[in-house]
């Protein structure tokens, strides 16, 4: 999702958390509620909400250029191959080849 995205859901968000009617709307037709907020999505939507008893962990579409991304570490170990969009994807401070660092890269971690 990109920046722009996620800074529209956010205000989705804070509002179905402020407004019951909104929130009650987001539940019921949420293709339509993100539409309206700017966030064109394909297919179905599904709102899950966490609460006391369930917690919801939704896996995000696995990144395009992941498998090219683990086959240069294979090939090239130590290194990684950068790809902005991939890296920004995951997590950034994850994709840093930076020796020194302690935080173990993306591609140790795969």
């Amino acid at each position: 999702m990109a920046d722009e995205n996620r800074k529209k859901l956010g205000k989705v968000i804070a509002r179905a958390w402020v407004d019951k009617e909104y929130h009650a709307r987001l539940l019921r037709d949420p293709h339509a509620v993100l539409t309206e907020a700017g966030i064109h999505v394909k297919g179905k939507v599904h709102v899950h909400e966490n609460n006391d008893s369930e917690t919801h962990l939704v896996l995000p579409k696995r990144p395009a250029g992941l498998d090219e991304h683990i086959k240069k570490q294979k090939e090239h170990p130590g290194t990684c191959s950068a790809d902005p969009m991939l890296c920004s994807t995951i997590m950034p401070e994850l994709c840093s080849t930076v020796a020194e660092k302690s935080t173990p890269d993306l591609c140790s971690t795969i």
